[in-house]
């Protein structure tokens, strides 16, 4: 049938109608195209009709799930999305990985999704944060964590930064990853929990 030959050019050209046409007929000062918008929900819904089976329809789904508030249905859309062995989709990849850092996951997977995120993109340039249950006790300890850190054969770079939320300070370490080698995130979080004694 010519639709399943074709599928992907009736997706982007879909995509590119539905922008075309919105572009036209909404006021330019208003809100920028999101996918999570009523908008963006609306494309979903036509790609999710023309490619339903297509791993980045799944991803697309995930999205929906988390912007409802629905984890469970999140992590099964994605898993399944994964499960494909999607290696172009570099948001997906590297947004799964972000993810499961910010949810606390079992280190195992953490590693697992950063790994099959650099290994697909080695060259990316784009940065994982890891939030720090607390922050150095003092400049001597922080200088201590941040030579810790520059140890760690697949950081490439790293910035250790505070940041203020009212009254309190929150710490994270913001990681770019080198290219070849493995990554094992519990480097870091020993790297950050040494204390500094005289």
């Amino acid at each position: 049938m010519w639709l399943h030959k074709y599928r992907l050019l009736v997706v982007i050209y879909s995509i590119c109608l539905v922008v075309g046409v919105r572009e036209y007929l909404v006021n330019r000062g208003s809100d920028p195209f999101g996918w999570l918008s009523p908008e963006g929900q609306e494309l979903i819904d036509i790609i999710a009709g023309v490619n339903p089976e297509d791993p980045e329809t799944e991803f697309l789904r995930s999205m929906q799930a988390l912007a409802a508030g629905e984890p469970d249905e999140f992590e099964r859309q994605i898993e399944a999305a994964l499960a494909a062995d999607i290696k172009h989709n570099e948001m997906m990849l590297r947004f799964h990985a972000q993810y499961l850092v910010d949810r606390g996951a079992d280190w195992g997977r953490i590693n697992e999704a950063l790994n099959r995120w650099h290994r697909n993109y080695p060259f990316s340039t784009e940065t994982i944060t890891l939030a720090l249950a607390s922050g150095p006790a003092s400049p001597a300890e922080q200088a201590m964590w941040e030579r810790s850190l520059g140890l760690i054969p697949w950081l490439a770079d790293f910035r250790l930064a505070s940041q203020e939320r009212g009254a309190v300070a929150s710490w994270q370490v913001e990681m770019l990853f080198r290219r070849g080698r493995p990554i094992d995130i519990e480097d870091v979080v020993e790297a950050v929990s040494r204390r500094y004694t005289r």
